[in-house]
């Protein structure tokens, strides 16, 4: 299911993004991050599945009311993310204003940039490589490798 799923989120990424036909949606960073977010997710999967890993480690279970669980954790994640963005802009006097050159199509290309992108990082090290180092060295020291590495990834982008 999974593999279909990736498969064509890919297939719109390459056959719509930077097509001149196509919707134009994501600049051509962008599409390579989706499109190498979409392989190391695959690749994370592929590994549970030769490791023998069942997938509820990552947290896919088979739940009785998967919508409800989404709308809560999209729900407090807005209000986390508005929240930070209200205590930016009270300590920093920050304000915003509207952009006359805003497209619909960028973003949803923002939106397909941050799922793929997002998905793929917290399979990797939330995922994959978390569990591996819990069941070698235990689940604090995986905590604390897994976050640093996450950490120095995220030092280059500022």
């Amino acid at each position: 299911m999974w593999g279909i799923a990736l498969m064509l989120a890919l297939g719109f990424v390459l056959a719509f993004a930077e097509s001149g036909l196509g919707l134009g949606i994501l600049l051509p960073g962008e599409t390579a991050v989706v499109v190498l977010a979409a392989s190391v997710s695959w690749l994370t999967l592929r590994s549970f599945h030769a490791d023998r890993l069942p997938l509820t480690l990552l947290g896919f279970t088979r739940d009785v009311r998967p919508l409800t669980h989404f709308a809560v954790g999209f729900l407090g994640g807005s209000v986390l993310a508005g929240l930070w963005l209200a205590i930016v802009m009270a300590i920093t006097g920050a304000g915003s204003l509207p952009n006359p050159t805003f497209r619909a199509g960028a973003l949803l290309g923002a939106c397909v940039f941050i799922l793929f992108n997002n998905a793929a990082e917290e399979m990797v090290y939330r995922g994959y490589a978390f569990v591996r180092l819990a069941d070698r060295y235990g689940a604090l020291l995986a905590i604390g490798i897994t976050s640093s590495l996450f950490a120095l990834l995220h030092l280059q982008a500022g």
